[in-house]
This record gives C-alpha cells, structure tokens and sequence, in this order.
C-alpha cells in the first residue's frame, strides 16, 4: 500500500538514494533539505525516474530550531505515514562550530533538531486512525483492565467484589445503531440471518446470566463468552502488559495507581 513519507537530508547520499527507491515504490514522498535549489534538482530527477509519482518539498536547516519548527509547522496539516531522520553531518574541523540557537553544531543537527521535528510531527504520525481496529484494541485493554482488577482484589484480599469479562456475541441489531445507509440495511436485514450473528435476547441472557448465576459468584478474573467460560485471546493474559494499562489509565483518569479509598468498606 502506498505511503506518504517524509525524508530529511533528501537532496544527497543515502537520502537521496533511499528517496529513489521509495518514488519508484509509488509512494508518495515530502522531501526536506536545506538548500531548495538542490531540491529542485532531486525533485526533477525523480520525476523523470518515476512518472506520477507524487513529490513536495519543505525546506529544512536542522541547525535552525526555529526552521525546524516552520517545517513542521508546514506540515501540519498532513498524514504522514513514516518519518526518516536521514539528515546529518559529521564535522572534520577542530574548530568547535556553534549554532544559531547556541549549541554544538553536530549535537542539534543529529539529534535536537530530529528530536524537535519528530515531537512535532507526531500529531501528524498518528492521524491514520481506523475505527476497527480503535475498537479491537478497547477490547483487549478492557480485558487487562479486567484480569488486573481481579489480581488486585485478590491481593487485598477482598472476597465480596469479583469481576469478570463477558463477550455477548456479535449483535448486528444493535451495531446498526451506530451506522446509517447502506451498512445500516445490511446489518439490520442481512447479517441478522448470520450463523455468527446473535440476536438482543440472546446476548442480553449472558449478561443476566454473568451477573446471576450462582455458580459464578466466587469466580473472578474469567472470561465468558457463549454462555460458559473460555480462555481469550493470549495477549490478554500478559500481566506486565496489562499493569502498564493500569498505571496509564490511573493517570489519564486522575486517580492513583493503587487503591485507597475504595477498599475502605472492606477494610
């Protein structure tokens, strides 16, 4: 699948042959340099290597953080799917070259400039954004949340609260809820009749059940799905993987990692 990438120290070296390769690819490239008139001649030179393929150029002085920054500025409106910091220099002199912005030439233009494009940039990284797979990973992370609030009852030893995952099936009925036109009439009309499909009693009665069933009271920390328990999916089980969520969860939430004053009515 093609993609939009942007290549820094575009004009020459590895750059420049690494550009190569990607036009003839079919991606679509941003390249960025210091000097736009060597630009223009890679930009021309990859046109004739590669008819169609789609090219913009910024210009870029790693040296200058305040050009970092209008390169970054530029592209902010853009998707860009992949970032390669190629641009660099490595000194011959003795003599200690110094910035604009006061550092060592060699330090801002390897690193402090690539690290203050890169943080910029990231809003930009992260706009492939797919519902589908938003929601795959909700699931999983609603998984560990799960699995770890079971350890952590456990190891307070609190006996009255268990916890469970339940998974009531694929609803089309009610997944058509949040869809419209012609994907709303599949749902509601075709998937139904799915043998994968589950109707709203159904996957109603699992939750009844999960809540009810008494044979499920002392059991905490499982996942239930068609009715009875079942193992999920690996990852799910990755304990040091869903700690991290925690801690990360506590601190998008406000809350701290470990309870408080939650557990003072077992107390």
């Amino acid at each position: 699948m093609p993609r939009t990438i942007l290549v820094t120290g575009a004009n020459r070296g590895l750059g420049r042959a690494t550009t190569q390769k990607l036009a003839l690819g079919g991606h679509q490239l941003i390249l960025a340099a210091r000097d736009p008139q060597k630009l223009v001649v890679v930009v021309r030179e990859l046109r004739e290597l590669a008819p169609g393929c789609v090219l913009d150029a910024v210009p870029l002085d790693l040296a200058s953080l305040a050009s970092v920054r209008a390169c970054a500025e530029t592209l902010q409106q853009s998707s860009i799917d992949g970032l390669l910091n190629n641009a660099g220099v490595m000194q011959q002199s003795r003599v200690r070259r110094q910035t604009v912005d006061g550092f060592e030439e060699t330090l801002q233009t390897n690193v402090l400039g690539p690290f203050l494009l890169t943080r910029l940039l990231l809003p930009t990284l992260e706009r492939d954004y797919e519902p589908q797979r938003a929601y795959k990973n909700s699931k999983l992370a609603l998984l560990w949340f799960t699995y770890e609030l079971a350890r952590r009852l456990a190891a307070e030893n609190v006996e009255h609260v268990t916890c469970s995952a339940v998974c009531p099936g694929f609803v089309p009925a009610t997944a058509a809820d949040s869809t419209s036109g012609l994907q709303r009439f599949f749902l509601r009309r075709v998937l139904i009749h799915a043998r994968f499909a589950t109707t709203v009693e159904d996957a109603a009665n699992a939750f009844v059940e999960a809540l009810t069933d008494s044979s499920l009271e002392r059991e905490s920390g499982i996942f239930l799905a068609d009715h009875r328990e079942q193992r999920s999916s690996d990852e799910s089980y990755d304990e040091q993987k869903a700690k991290r969520f925690w801690t990360l969860a506590s601190r998008l939430t406000g809350l701290p990692d470990r309870f408080v004053s939650e557990l003072e009515l077992y107390r």
